[in-house]
């Protein structure tokens, strides 16, 4: 079973790896007392500057749309679909902005008396030809084109934008044999060769002519987007360090690349968002630039968010929600939720977060708060409550050298499934001194606890807290069950988010 968790205000969803229960983030009054836990919470944030800039409704860069749109296509030699849509773009997503009865002629136009937003359009003509536009401040215009050149033959009347866009695109499939060649002629070289040397020199001069050819059209066209839009893509161009037998020297290439990679792109510039392009390098930026551990990607996303920050709000609010809702949960980088909560403790805030109400953010933030106390590299807290015999345990009992917390539920199959391995590992390792088990059962039915427990044989220490005096939940955070965490000699979390077959990797590792 999947859990699912809207974050307020975006339309994005929080979906997590299987698992059962939700955790008692916000435990019912009934039957509590007011205990007062030793969490370990962070010192109130310096106070922030009002970023009024960041209000919507008083960005002074918001780019003006056109009264009207008014364009056709037509595609000579193909008959079009009876109705025809218009898909925009919105970062990594296409949707239907509008649609129009192809005529008897072939052709499909389009009209919209307040214009449609500047970005990056497609026209289905039909099942396998989409003709891509740009709409910015020329919505008035006609395209025809070949069914059999679509590409080549496109011939655009009215629009500069789309105009340079196919210009642009003949030039480089037009350069791109020459970069073929030239590519192979490095690569079968000897590094560092004469041969290697003058390849080299041609490579760059390629690069530099399509290069070249873009500033050319931002020279002639300085109101245009797509030149702009073109910059913003590109990807850091500079001779990267070398290793003596010729390969790449990643160690110093990689943060060069990565602090050079968002140079060219307008923050402010919101029809960026109406491209692919400026979430395509969000995307490489924190998934493949950035080293896959919890302090790398928190370092790259503050870094991406205070761009942002000082930008378009929109492209701020689409930066700091998409990463919110990446390392929200449970995900292939164990103790990334790290980056969640820094996002949220330093953007989620009144001032800030302007998409979102009190309520809302107040929700966001005790998330965050839930988590923040039991991060990776964190000392994990002790537990202390009784089991179904009423017996008393505390998770600092346990002197062997690591400990495997398992928080479990008996009404979670994922559960029933984990809870043999468990029980196995803890016999492996039950006396040696180096692994110890601890579990805690998150449910209420005392009588179901102890069933769960003698069904499979449990032979390691489990509490049971129904009205969470212990306050287990603040102390290490749980968004579905099962939850297993590791904690080394010195009780740091050294593992969490594990499913059974991860955690003999993790023990075998800090023994």
């Amino acid at each position: 079973m999947k859990k699912l968790l809207i974050l307020p205000s975006i339309l994005l969803f929080f979906v997590s790896f299987a698992g059962c229960k939700s955790s008692p983030s916000a435990p019912e009054n009934e039957g509590t007392t007011d205990v007062k836990v030793e969490t370990k919470t962070p010192a109130p944030p310096q106070e922030k500057p009002n970023y009024r800039h960041l209000r919507p409704w008083t960005f002074n860069s918001e780019r003006e749309v056109p009264t009207k749109a008014d364009f056709t296509v037509k595609v000579e030699g193909k008959t079009p679909k009876k109705t025809v849509y218009l898909y925009g773009t919105y970062a990594e997503q296409n949707f239907i902005a509008d649609s129009a009865r192809s005529a008897s002629d072939g052709s499909v136009t389009f009209r919209k008396e307040n214009g449609y937003k500047s970005g990056l359009y497609y026209v289905g003509i039909s099942d396998n030809i989409f003709i891509q536009i740009i709409l910015d401040k020329d919505q008035t215009f006609s395209l025809t084109t070949t069914a059999e050149q679509p590409f080549e033959n496109m011939k655009v009347k009215g629009n500069i934008d789309t105009e340079l866009l196919y210009e642009a695109n003949m030039f480089d499939k037009s350069l791109q044999p020459q970069f073929d060649i030239v590519n192979k002629r490095v690569s079968d070289a000897k590094f560092g060769s004469d041969e290697w040397k003058a390849a080299k020199v041609e490579q760059r001069a390629l690069v530099k002519q399509r290069t070249d050819k873009i500033e050319e059209f931002k020279k002639k066209h300085p109101e245009a987007f797509f030149p702009l839009f073109k910059i913003a893509g590109q990807n850091p161009n500079f001779e990267p360090p070398y290793l003596p037998d010729g390969s790449i020297d990643q160690e110093k290439f990689v943060p060069i690349y990565r602090a050079a990679f968002w140079d060219g792109v307008d923050f402010s510039d919101i029809r960026l968002l109406h491209t692919p392009v400026f979430h395509n390098k969000l995307k490489r930026y924190m998934k493949e630039l950035t080293p896959q551990n919890p302090d790398s990607l928190t370092n790259s996303a503050m870094i991406v968010s205070e761009k942002a920050l000082y930008g378009h709000p929109e492209i701020f609010k689409h930066v700091v929600n998409w990463i919110a809702v990446t390392y929200n949960e449970k995900g292939p980088v164990m103790g990334a939720e790290k980056v969640f909560v820094n996002i949220v403790n330093e953007y989620f805030t009144n001032d800030l977060a302007y998409w979102s109400d009190t309520l809302e953010l107040e929700k966001i933030r005790d998330k965050a708060i839930e988590m923040q106390n039991s991060l990776l590299g964190m000392k994990g807290m002790d537990v202390t409550a009784t089991d179904y015999n009423d017996a008393t345990h505390s998770l600092y009992d346990i002197k062997d050298s690591l400990i495997v917390l398992f928080i479990y539920s008996t009404e979670c199959d994922h559960c029933r499934e984990a809870s043999p391995e468990i029980e196995r590992l803890n016999k492996k390792w039950k006396g040696t001194g180096k692994v110890g088990f601890f579990g805690i059962c998150i449910d209420k039915d005392k009588e179901a606890y102890r069933k769960f427990n003698e069904k499979y044989g449990f032979t390691f220490p489990t509490i049971y807290d129904p009205n969470y005096k212990s306050q287990y939940y603040l102390k290490y955070h749980m968004d579905i069950t099962p939850e297993i965490y590791v904690l080394d000699q010195k009780r740091i979390i050294v593992g969490k988010n594990l499913q059974p077959g991860q955690v003999p990797e993790i023990l075998e590792r800090h023994l």
